[in-house]
């Protein structure tokens, strides 16, 4: 018997931050979607955003908004007329 050592791990790891980031996008993406279908007030992830960061003692007391606030700065999906 051959064991051969591969670096699985440190491929998984790699292919794990970009699949977070492809996330983030789709995210946004659908997130803005849901909220525009909506019968509520807030239209857009940045909405929540600005009331979160507005209201931060009541509505973030324990975890902040890294995730969402890194979310609103990747691109639209959309594809813009060129």
């Amino acid at each position: 018997m051959i064991l051969i050592e591969i670096d699985y791990l440190e491929k998984k790891s790699s292919l794990s931050e970009a699949e977070f980031e492809v996330l983030k996008y789709e995210f946004k993406d659908g997130f803005n979607d849901y909220l525009a279908s909506g019968n509520a007030k807030v239209k857009a992830l940045k909405v929540v955003i600005d009331f979160n960061s507005a209201n931060e003692d009541k509505a973030m007391p324990y975890f902040k908004q890294e995730l969402l606030e890194s979310s609103n700065a990747k691109a639209d999906l959309k594809l813009k007329n060129i």
